[in-house]
């Protein structure tokens, strides 16, 4: 853009995974541009270079929503479509039927605890309010959490295969899509398992056919190039 003015916003969240606060910054930063872009009577583009698999992928996420406000006739927000073409599979789907059920499986590929930082994996599965499941994890030793029923969560508890935490459909937005949300975490010597981990999803409720989908979110690991990442298999 010739003879374009430019204003860098720097976000202060190096080494941080996804989260809240850093998308909170992020919508600062865009409403003090578009802010010193009036301020000079000129119309402006943001160009956001952050992506992240949060939310239910259908515009209602918070942070979506706090950024899509901010925009109006000459203000603009662009974004990256994302690099994750070569990367491992981080999206899981599946259509259950009244009744059925469906095991979700992942692997954490083999790595070395840091010690510098606490290492953990997320993951956030998404469905309509009118998918009622109740959800089960498994670990690679074959430690479950039993079936967590809707609204309720597992604790925080400490196995050996890590710490481990499950939250089902807690949240929801304002197109009705709830969460499911799970959490691996290092707490003290117990870090999470390498291996197959299973998620269960069982539909109680319901008579038409309903989506889930999965994502992985965040996670803070040090592998080496050759085992790659955790991803759904």
């Amino acid at each position: 853009a010739p003879e374009a003015d430019i204003i860098f916003v720097r976000l202060n969240f190096e080494f941080e995974p996804a989260n809240s606060l850093q998308e909170t910054r992020i919508a600062d930063g865009t409403e003090y541009i578009f802010t010193k872009a009036d301020s000079l009577g000129k119309s402006a583009v943001v160009l956001i270079d952050y992506g992240t698999h949060r939310g239910p992928h259908d515009g209602t996420h918070p942070f979506d929503e706090a950024v899509s406000a901010l925009t109006g006739l000459g203000k603009l927000v662009v974004a990256g479509v994302g690099d994750d073409l070569l990367a491992p599979s981080f999206h899981a789907s599946y259509t259950l039927a009244a009744d059925e059920t469906t095991s979700v499986t992942f692997d954490i590929p083999n790595y070395t605890p840091s010690g510098a930082f606490t290492e953990f994996l997320e993951i956030e599965e998404w469905h309509n309010s009118t998918v009622n499941v109740e959800v089960r994890l498994t670990s690679p030793m074959g430690i479950s959490t039993g079936w967590i029923q809707p609204g309720d969560d597992s604790l925080s508890s400490v196995i050996t295969d890590g710490g481990i935490y499950l939250q089902n459909s807690v949240v929801s937005t304002s197109s009705g899509a709830e969460k499911v949300r799970i959490f691996l975490f290092q707490s003290g010597v117990f870090v999470p398992a390498e291996g197959t981990w299973t998620i269960d999803f069982h539909r109680i409720s319901g008579s038409t056919t309903g989506r889930i989908d999965a994502w992985m979110v965040g996670d803070k690991f040090v592998f080496s190039p050759v085992t790659g990442r955790p991803a759904f298999t």
